[in-house]
Order: C-alpha cells, then sequence, then structure tokens
C-alpha cells in the first residue's frame, strides 16, 4: 500500500529515514537472536536504534528525532534524564553502586512507598516486574499451601512460567468467553500449567465467581491488573469489588500487579478504586529508570520472609535494593507528588478529548481508551473492555504506528502509550496534529463507523 502524498510506502520512507538503524541491525544480527534481547522492541522491517533522550523526546542514530509517548514502556515517568534524578543516580554511583549490603537508600524508598500505598503494610525490592509478580505468587502460594494460580485472560504479568499462560491465546484453543481455557503463551513452558494456572474472564464478574468456586480449595491466590496493563482495558463496575469480597470471603489472597498502573494515581490504581488487595507488585516508575521490582502488601503474607525467625520463604537477589536504583526511584516518586499526578491526568484527559474528536472528524472506527495518564487506541469500532473485544488487526496497526513515527511521535507497536512530566499542551498539540495526519492517510483502508469510546 502506497502513501497517498508521495507515491512510498509507510515502510519505504522508514527505511528511508533510517539507513543507520539497518545497518546497526544487521550487525546485532550477527551477536544476538534476530537481533534483540528485548521482544517487545522488535519490530519490521527493523527497529530504530536511540542515541539520546532530553525530557520528551528522543533521538535515533540518524538524527531524527522523536516525542516520546511511549517513555520506555511507561517506565520514565519524568521523561529522559531529567536532572533531580540524574543527580541522585550519579551520587549514588560515586558511593558505590553496589556496596553489597543495606543501605538507608533502601529504608528510604520502602518508607515512601509504605507511606504512600494504601493497601501496602510490608514491601520487599527485586529488579523486574517479572520477579516481583513471581514472588507475590510465591508468597501467596506460602500462606495457602495451595498451587493453582487464577489470572485474567489477555493479561500480562511477566514472562516466568506461572504468567506466560492465556496471554493472547489463538482463538480456536481459547474456550468458551465466559470459561476460557489455560494456553500456555510461550515454547518452554511446561504443559502443567494448562493445570497450575486457572485463566478467568476479565470484566465478567458472575462467571469469575463461578469459576472460582469450582477451584477455591485449590487457589493460591488470584492475580490481575486493575486495568489489564498495558492494555488499559478499565474494570466494569462492581467487577473489582465482587471479586475483592469473594477472595476476603474465602481468604485467597488478591494480588494486584500495580507495575504500570501506579501512575494512574498517588496511591496506585488500588487507592482511587477503593479496594486493597493483599499483595501489590511495582516496577516501572518505582526504579527512576533503573531495573526495579517490588512486592508487597499484608504484614501477614510477608512475614515468612523475615530472616530473623529463619525465612521459611527464600528471596535473594544480587541487586536487589542497590542504591543507584532506591535513589533514583525516590527522586521519581517524590516528584511525581499528587499535584504532579492530577497536572498529567488533566493533559491525559486533554489528549484523549482531541484525539477523540480527530477520530469522530474522519468518522473512522476506533477506540481511544484511558486511565490516568496511560491510553491505548484500538481500530475497532466497539468498545474494548475483554481481551476477546481487541481487534486482529495486526499489519494496521503496524502501518499506524510508522505513520505516527514519521510525523515524529513514537507509541508502541501496538498503539498503547503515556504521558510525561515534561509534557504540557504543546506536545499535546503535535500529537494531536500527527494523529490527524497519520489517520488521514489510513482513512480509506479503515472501516468507517461512529466509535464509542471508553474511559
Amino acid at each position: 500500500m502506497t502513501d497517498d502524498t508521495d507515491g512510498r510506502s509507510h515502510v519505504e520512507r522508514y527505511r528511508d529515514r533510517t539507513e543507520t538503524s539497518r545497518r546497526h541491525h544487521e550487525t546485532a544480527l550477527e551477536y544476538l537472536p534476530g537481533g534483540n534481547t528485548r521482544e517487545a522492541l522488535h519490530y519490521s522491517p527493523y527497529p530504530a536504534y536511540l542515541e539520546d533522550g532530553d525530557g520528551a523526546v528522543v533521538t535515533d542514530v540518524d538524527g531524527n528525532e522523536y516525542l516520546d509517548f511511549l517513555n520506555n514502556y511507561t517506565s520514565l515517568i519524568h521523561g529522559h534524564a531529567p536532572t533531580g534524578i540524574v543527580e541522585a543516580a550519579t551520587d549514588a554511583v560515586r558511593r558505590g553502586s553496589a556496596p553489597g549490603g543495606p543501605t538507608t537508600d533502601e529504608i528510604e524508598l520502602a518508607r515512601h512507598l509504605v507511606d504512600r500505598a494504601p493497601a501496602l503494610e510490608l514491601i520487599r525490592f527485586t529488579n523486574s516486574g517479572t520477579e516481583a509478580t513471581m514472588n507475590a505468587i510465591r508468597a501467596a502460594r506460602a500462606y495457602t499451601g495451595n498451587d493453582i494460580v487464577a489470572k485474567f485472560e489477555g493479561a500480562y504479568h511477566g514472562t516466568h512460567d506461572d504468567a506466560q499462560v492465556s496471554i493472547h491465546p489463538p482463538a480456536h484453543l481459547s474456550g468458551p468467553a465466559d470459561d476460557p481455557t489455560s494456553v500456555p503463551d510461550s515454547a518452554g513452558v511446561p504443559d502443567s500449567k494448562r493445570e497450575e494456572v486457572l485463566s478467568l474472564p476479565f470484566n465478567d464478574a458472575d462467571a469469575t465467581v463461578e469459576k472460582l468456586e469450582r477451584h477455591r480449595d485449590e487457589l493460591a491466590c488470584v492475580l490481575l491488573a486493575p486495568y489489564m496493563g498495558s492494555a488499559v482495558v478499565p474494570p466494569e463496575p462492581d467487577f473489582l469489588e465482587t471479586l475483592a469480597d469473594w477472595t476476603d470471603r474465602t481468604d485467597v489472597p488478591l494480588i494486584f500487579d500495580e507495575v504500570i498502573s501506579l501512575r494512574v494515581a498517588y496511591g496506585g490504581a488500588h487507592a482511587t478504586l477503593d479496594v486493597e488487595p493483599d499483595l501489590i507488585t511495582y516496577g516501572k516508575i518505582v526504579g527512576g529508570g533503573f531495573p526495579v521490582g517490588a512486592f508487597g502488601g499484608r504484614e501477614e503474607l510477608l512475614d515468612p520472609y523475615d530472616p530473623r525467625g529463619g525465612a521459611s520463604v527464600v528471596h535473594s537477589g544480587t541487586f536487589n535494593a542497590n542504591p543507584v536504583t532506591a535513589s533514583a526511584g525516590l527522586a521519581a516518586l517524590e516528584a511525581f507528588d499528587e499535584a504532579a499526578v492530577e497536572r498529567l491526568d488533566g493533559l491525559a484527559d486533554t489528549l484523549a478529548s482531541a484525539s477523540r474528536d480527530v477520530i469522530a472528524d474522519r468518522g473512522l472506527s476506533i477506540q481511544f481508551n484511558r486511565a490516568g495518564s496511560l491510553f491505548t487506541l484500538y481500530l475497532s469500532p466497539d468498545p474494548v473492555r475483554t481481551y476477546r473485544d481487541k481487534p486482529h488487526r495486526k499489519a494496521l496497526e503496524r502501518r499506524l504506528f510508522h505513520e505516527l513515527q514519521s510525523e515524529g511521535v513514537r507509541l508502541a507497536p501496538k498503539l498503547m502509550g503515556c504521558l510525561s512530566t515534561p509534557m504540557d499542551e504543546a506536545e499535546v498539540d503535535q500529537f494531536v496534529a500527527a494523529l490527524d495526519t497519520a489517520l488521514g492517510r489510513l482513512a480509506p483502508t479503515i472501516a468507517a463507523r461512529a466509535p464509542e469510546m471508553v474511559d
């Protein structure tokens, strides 16, 4: 398919402006499978290699600048190289990046998070969100003595075996919508996970409770992202309350994966949704741009980690709570105070409203889902409230991604994005103008129908 403006396809235009990235990719192919170490960063024909980041802008090795609405998949709440975080991290490096013993930086970051999040009583640190959810599940299994993990179809919780089930199962294997089949999502995940991980239907409270009841005596925990993670699928009214009531009544730990959703409110999603989980996992913005993960919650579930009594749950990690991450993370979170959260939420509301106006003016079938400063575009005529509502239009999504990049705006290839605090009305205007131009090129290929938008 060619561009209406100059006769070249979006891929041809991309290749023309990223010749140096192409050469780097070809070199990477000699040493890395597919030239890649992080699957989410790969896209065809090859990814742009980034060289510099400053505030809300990143620059690739060919000198192309992009307004960054991806921010390392929502991790950089203050954009790139913010002065206060750079200074905090630099000071920590000078003091020793890995002293091999506890530091006061760890205490201060833990204190801030416990004070910030209503449901958090105790917390431990890891080096990734994957490790955080893995250890939260272990804590729940130790507490209940049971093995089965219940998670929701379509939800991503990292890459450990219990999480790599039914993230994007093929339709012919996934079973009924109200009773989804558990499908291992990756080669190498043991087939036993079909029995050890229970797949649930998001936003269907009755079907979820019915399925949980059938397995209540075997369950270790119920794990969910309150906004279906980076997909920004919001919970239906009363869905979370019904789930929380059931887990409270049965004493099955409820785990909220807030690796991404901490940023939607000062205390995280659970604070604004008025649901108190038993365990919570964190990552992304908690590290201030450095590798991080954390898990915590009720004291009763964290006590088995206490080494003073001979910890019954084993958890270690060479770089857990290292002072560089802890110092940078504390600086980032302190700067993302209630006023900053409110300002960014208002800016995201402006972005959503203006984007929806552009979509409506062009009469296109696109959903714009938003939760706080997170958003996702869905090329669908209908609201997206479950995994199965997501449109299967990957080629068209990828083309819109490239069209936006050509206009200097960077999202994830799956059209997920977020805002950062260096942004203001000018960046919103640039995004909306880029979206309008990109949609103008794609308009003939997107079925026209007045969309219903959801927050």
